[in-house]
């Protein structure tokens, strides 16, 4: 989803197999400080500026909770709770140093699962892409 909304704000976003070849050589180099390490990310991945993003996702049943009341659990039942952290960090490869830093957490509820994972990832996603698309990134 994230992927997706940075696309169409017209970024380039690294495939699995480019994200883990990355992660490889930033553990290498000892970090971004690393002049040989920026050097060899702008020219592999042809970018400026590296933006790095964590997702986490927690869902619940909201069903299986204990309310101290079972008429609210039986209205609960089968409803679900997703709520969503993206955290961001946008990097400029020729300096080094860190362009913007940003979180983004929210939730939804929905009778299923996968839709309440959805309607939140989906919110938090734009809500990040639009802080990124706001930020001059070189």
């Amino acid at each position: 989803m994230l992927r997706n909304l940075l696309l169409r704000e017209g970024l380039s976003v690294a495939g699995l197999e480019e994200n883990q070849l990355f992660r490889n050589a930033l553990l290498d180099a000892g970090g971004v400080s690393n002049k040989a390490l920026r050097a060899w990310a702008r020219s592999k991945f042809g970018v400026n500026v590296l933006i790095k993003t964590n997702v986490y996702e927690d869902s619940r049943d909201l069903g299986t909770q204990s309310y101290g009341h079972k008429g609210v659990e039986d209205i609960l039942g089968g409803a679900y709770r997703s709520a969503v952290r993206i955290m961001v960090e946008t990097i400029d490869l020729r300096t080094g140093e860190q362009v913007l830093s940003l979180e983004s957490q929210g939730s939804a509820f929905a009778k299923e699962e996968p839709r309440a994972q959805r309607e939140a990832l989906t919110k938090e996603a734009a809500q990040a892409a639009k802080a990124i698309r706001q930020k001059p990134l070189g």
